[in-house]
């Protein structure tokens, strides 16, 4: 879809939500360019050499600290560092940004550099932690390797879904890498591994359910009441065990799961009822235990409101403790 356009017809610039200023200290820059004998001239680049004892190591190893001037002038910064990758030193360079920028910051200057680096540069992030941190590199330079595969890029997800949920703040990205090289905090790692152990409580659940096996669903009912009566699902599959036990057909495990407290209209992953799981695999003892308890038919609500046509009858009902009445007649004569 084409982008908005201004009064006089061109594309509108992109807005990008400014965030408060970082701590002075979050201000360091390091340029990184193995093929620069010297920092070239930074004029106009919203960028200021900050040496120390370790500068001329430094320079002799290609790498070049600096600081930003303020934090208003992040896009100069991404703007010159866009210029320069156009000279033959610069194609193998790369400005880091300081790790003690917060997520917010590092998610401006991505934004930035969307935005003004189009086809010469792009931004990455790196490493997990206190150490995340954000470079801008050339855009022809080989992107970073895919951390995880599909199993594990989605075990990330759900990760990025719980620790939201505890609030505790960390970029999808980050955490898949976190995965990937066995390196969770201390407080992602006691997440991680309490939402495990309760996947398996899960999986258990919807086996015993799925197999019909009343003894070990009441065991398991039990031992994991919570999980029964919320709303976890399996991640992988995004069922639940009274979903499973209605689409497998297993009646006594689906009204089992119902004594111990399983909501009767809770939605699995998919959005679906229990009930609608069952109808969807015809399976009729189950709906018929679903509907006793009280399940919401849908299917019924929906015919309920639908206007009387041609030549039937309308046969939503005024029910009376002694009578039926047709309400309605729409046909001929």
């Amino acid at each position: 879809m084409p982008g908005g356009r201004n009064r006089k017809g061109k594309p509108a610039q992109k807005y990008i939500k400014p965030v408060p200023p970082p701590p002075d200290d979050a201000l360091g820059v390091q340029l990184v360019a193995p093929k620069l004998e010297a920092l070239p001239d930074l004029k106009d680049s919203g960028l200021t050499e900050t040496p120390n004892e370790h500068t001329a190591s430094r320079h002799e190893a290609g790498k070049f600290p600096c600081s930003m001037e303020n934090w208003t002038g992040v896009s100069e910064v991404v703007k010159w560092f866009g210029q320069q990758l156009e000279l033959d030193d610069f194609l193998d360079a790369s400005l880091i940004f300081s790790s003690k920028l917060g997520k917010d910051h590092r998610a401006f200057i991505h934004s930035v550099a969307e935005h003004l680096g189009k086809d010469v540069l792009r931004s990455e992030s790196h490493g997990v932690g206190d150490d995340r941190h954000i470079a801008l590199v050339s855009a022809t330079t080989e992107p970073p390797q895919k951390w995880l595969d599909p199993s594990q890029d989605h075990k990330a997800k759900w990760l990025y879904i719980w620790a939201k949920e505890a609030g505790l703040l960390a970029s999808r990205d980050e955490l898949a890498e976190m995965l990937a090289t066995n390196s969770l905090t201390p407080p992602l790692a006691e997440l991680w591994k309490r939402k495990t152990r309760e996947q398996k409580l899960i999986e258990r659940l919807c086996k015993a359910a799925a197999d019909g096996d009343l003894t070990a669903l009441q065991v398991a009912c039990e031992g994991a009441p919570d999980i029964v009566k919320g709303s976890q699902m399996d991640v992988l599959s995004g069922a639940r065990p009274l979903h499973t036990a209605a689409g497998a057909g297993q009646a006594e495990a689906t009204a089992l799961l119902l004594q111990h407290g399983a909501p009767v209209d809770g939605l699995d992953g998919h959005g679906h009822t229990a009930l609608q799981v069952s109808r969807r695999f015809e399976q009729c003892d189950s709906e018929g235990v679903l509907l006793r308890a009280g399940a919401s038919d849908l299917r019924l609500n929906e015919w309920l409101d639908q206007p009387p046509k041609g030549f039937f009858l309308d046969l939503r009902m005024v029910m009376s403790p002694t009578h039926t009445e047709i309400v309605a007649f729409d046909g001929p004569g």
